[in-house]
């Protein structure tokens, strides 16, 4: 908090206390719905504007003239938010699908592997590559989990604790 509470007050001020945290938090969550992977995929733009009306950040972070169309910055993402809790709502319980999708990009890359059709052959070979060298330094780090926790079970907690914040955050 003491970090970042410069930026918090400079968004109460700028904002008028309409925006906390950031204006982009709609905009996270609703791209954690709409495209989980993290990643722009062919149909992440229809989605977006279907979704608000407007493509989510590139019609807001312009100097083109387009941008005086749209509302302001706390509008925005209230509309954002709105969406995103409409699309869970109607989700129901295939949130938790969506999560396991995501926990599976995020610390598995799996994405790096399956959604890398719109790149080069070279490019696609060096991302499995690096996927592969990511699985090992994984296995090992869960090996040295698990050998910690015999000597340190205190300390295994915060790691896991720490590691289950990053993946949620």
């Amino acid at each position: 908090l003491l970090v970042i509470s410069p930026w918090l007050v400079r968004n109460l001020h700028v904002f008028h206390g309409q925006v906390l945290y950031s204006t982009h938090s709609g905009l996270d969550a609703l791209e954690g719905v709409l495209t989980p992977q993290g990643r722009a995929l062919p149909g992440d733009h229809e989605r977006l504007v279907a979704a608000v009306g407007w493509e989510p950040p590139v019609d807001v972070e312009t100097n083109n003239a387009s941008r005086y169309k749209l509302a302001d910055e706390p509008t925005l993402n209230r509309q954002c938010w709105d969406a995103a809790l409409k699309l869970w709502r109607e989700r129901n319980f295939s949130l938790i699908p969506l999560a396991a999708k995501k926990v599976a990009d995020f610390w598995l890359s799996t994405d790096q592997l399956i959604w890398t059709a719109g790149f080069g052959l070279r490019v696609r070979l060096v991302r499995g590559g690096a996927v592969l060298v990511y699985w090992v330094l994984l296995v090992l780090a869960v090996a040295g989990w698990f050998r910690l926790k015999r000597k340190d079970a205190h300390l295994v907690r915060i790691f896991l604790f720490y590691a289950v914040l990053v993946t949620v955050m």
